[in-house]
Formats: C-alpha cells, sequence, structure tokens
C-alpha cells in the first residue's frame, strides 16, 4: 500500500540510502523557523520525498525539494505528494507557499495551476520576509485556491495520504 507521510528526522537519515537528501538545510534557519520531511512509501520502499520550510511568522512555506523516483513517476504520485504537502500547510494554518524553479518540476507546476511569481502581485510580508532574495525564480501558491481544483488523476483515490 502507498502511504504518504511526515517524517521526523531521524527516520530521513533511515531512508537516505536512496537519494540525497539535504539534512543541514535544518540549520540555515534560525529557531523561528523549521523544516518539515514528507516521504512517499510502498511499504518500506521509499518513493518519493519533500522537504518545506516553514515560516510560521509569516503564514508561508517554501517547499525546498519535492522529488519522485524517475521509474515511479507519471502514475499521480508527485500530484498527490504535492497535495498531502499542502494539506498539511493548510491544517497547519499556512496560506501561502512558495517553490523555486527548476527544469524538472516547472512543467508539473505549471500543470497544477502553481504560477511563477509576479512580483508586483507578492502580498507584503512575503516581500519583506524574502526582500534579499531573487525571487523571480520562483513559483507561489495560494493554498486555499490551490484545492479549489481537482486532483490529476483519479488513481489518487486509492492512494492512502496519511499527513
Amino acid at each position: 500500500m502507498i502511504t504518504i507521510r511526515r517524517i521526523n528526522t531521524s527516520d530521513v537519515y533511515d531512508l537516505i540510502t536512496y537519494a540525497e537528501i539535504d539534512i543541514s538545510l535544518e540549520k540555515q534557519y534560525n529557531s523561528n523557523n523549521r523544516i518539515e520531511f514528507f516521504a512517499v512509501t510502498d511499504g518500506k520502499k521509499l518513493l518519493g520525498h519533500a522537504s518545506v520550510i516553514l515560516f510560521s511568522s509569516i503564514s508561508t512555506a517554501q517547499v525546498n525539494e519535492i522529488y519522485i523516483l524517475p521509474q515511479e513517476r507519471n502514475n499521480g504520485l508527485g500530484d498527490a505528494l504535492l497535495r498531502a504537502v499542502f494539506h498539511y500547510l493548510r491544517i497547519n494554518f499556512f496560506v501561502w507557499t512558495i517553490i523555486k524553479s527548476h527544469t524538472n518540476l516547472d512543467k508539473f507546476l505549471i500543470n497544477r495551476g502553481i504560477e511563477q511569481i509576479d512580483y508586483s502581485k507578492l502580498p507584503y510580508q512575503i516581500k519583506s520576509h524574502f526582500e534579499k532574495e531573487d525571487l523571480h525564480e520562483y513559483y507561489i501558491c495560494n493554498i486555499e485556491e490551490f484545492f479549489k481544483q481537482k486532483c490529476k488523476g483519479s488513481e489518487l483515490n486509492s492512494h492512502n495520504l496519511k499527513v
């Protein structure tokens, strides 16, 4: 059975054998922010993962990484993982998420209605928080608006999404 769940740092170390997950990210952010990890598994086999930095003071999260093994792609797992992460953010009162542009991710995000940042329309709290970073290479998503869209692929209904 395929499961998507939030995992703790010690779980990440157990799962690190198949891919390099940047655990050092936790050390790069001050105590006001934390990082969360999510895993897609089939039994004990890791199929994918995501990591998210939470900026609670501005109700915004930054998706650092979302990854599905190449042989497991195109069957709805990426969409399910993204939705599980966004669901976790929504129930924890996050309003916005930003995701850095990446060649292998851009089409996936655009197909889900997630748009590149238009700096002129960016909420003030995000502009001020990330003032030293160039956000032009990022996508932004209002989490509540995202959930007004239907899932991509009917096979997602058979997946067990534990968050």
